[in-house]
């Protein structure tokens, strides 16, 4: 390369660099009105709460290993975030992947012979109910992205 590329090079990353919105994609914008950024919020308690729930399951996991190992009993588990959990939970509460997880919660939870042996079950639940939360709530923004106006430059 001759020094007047290199140079046009640097010059092109440096407008990169200075001017970032400048370069976004046209898709990934979304105007940022009250529903959309409660939508964020959701999205963003959804993967705080599945983060909780999976190091809650791995410490439970250790603890029972560690504990039949040495046959007796491990310390306290890490403890589940009950304000997010509440706040998740209480919205999600009447959507189809909130039934259908709760269906199945009690289906396990009332089983004669409900013990911790059923934690990876109910975990996988929780991940299946996240995920689908997920995938909702990103179709409300997709479908917002989609409606909005054309605006010019």
């Amino acid at each position: 390369m001759n020094s007047k590329a290199i140079i046009y090079s640097y010059v092109l990353l440096s407008i990169f660099i200075l001017f970032p919105a400048a370069v976004q994609s046209q898709e990934l914008l979304v105007p940022l009105n009250d529903e959309t950024k409660k939508i964020f919020d959701q999205l963003l308690d959804i993967e705080l709460l599945e983060n909780n729930i999976a190091q809650c399951y791995q410490a439970e996991r250790g603890a029972v290993m560690v504990a039949s190992f040495a046959r007796q009993s491990w310390g306290e588990p890490a403890e589940l975030d009950g304000k997010l959990l509440e706040r998740v939970f209480g919205r999600l509460s009447g959507t189809p992947e909130y039934e259908r997880f709760m269906d199945v919660h009690r289906s396990v939870v009332h089983r004669p012979d409900y013990s911790r042996l059923y934690a990876s079950e109910l975990f996988a639940e929780y991940m299946r109910l996240f995920e689908s939360a997920r995938t909702r709530l990103n179709a409300q923004l997709k479908e917002r992205q989609c409606s909005k106006p054309n605006q010019g430059p």
